[in-house]
């Protein structure tokens, strides 16, 4: 029961999928951004959860705010990319998991770095900073015409992924 990409699903078919292609691994969960959800740098990446409103509208970026030392988003994507690891990747659309495949991740940036804003003024999006809160800035993606956050927001670092590897 391997999953097919551009498919939908809910998540509890998502988990049963999951733990009959890997049944000696820990299943996945609903809690988190990544799955296992937190963890050392050490602890690996099973699965990417990714929510539009949150993690941006673009399949091929991730948008991340919210790191710290209990998560540790930072050095656990950039373990798996120094590995060049694959996970499952899933975007939430109306509702339920949509697979976007088998990923890898192939460079972290920062928010303000040009090489990120190269990247999306090749894609005809821009990253800009609207405001600040609480000492650091705050972000507003505008993608396709539109607002690609639902709020401007703080972000430590945005992950660009390689789909379908």
């Amino acid at each position: 029961m391997a999953f097919t990409v551009g498919e939908n699903y809910a998540f509890r078919d998502i988990q049963k999928r999951y733990k009959s292609l890997k049944p000696g691994e820990k299943g996945l969960s609903q809690g988190g951004f990544l799955n296992p959800s937190r963890g050392n740098s050490s602890t690996s990446i099973r699965a990417i959860f990714a929510r539009r409103e949150v993690n941006g509208p673009l399949d091929n970026l991730l948008f991340i705010s919210g790191d710290n030392a209990y998560r540790n988003y930072f050095n656990r994507l950039g373990k798996v990319q120094k590995e060049w690891s694959p996970f499952l990747y899933f975007k939430e659309k109306n509702g339920e998991w949509s697979y976007m495949g088998h990923s890898k991740v192939d460079r972290l940036l920062e928010p303000g770095s040009e090489e990120l804003t190269l990247l999306l003024d090749e894609m005809g999006c821009t990253l800009e900073k609207v405001g600040e809160a609480d000492g650091k800035p705050l972000w507003q993606l505008s993608a396709f015409g539109w607002q690609g956050f639902n709020r401007p927001r703080k972000l430590e670092f945005i992950a660009v992924l390689q789909q379908d590897v």
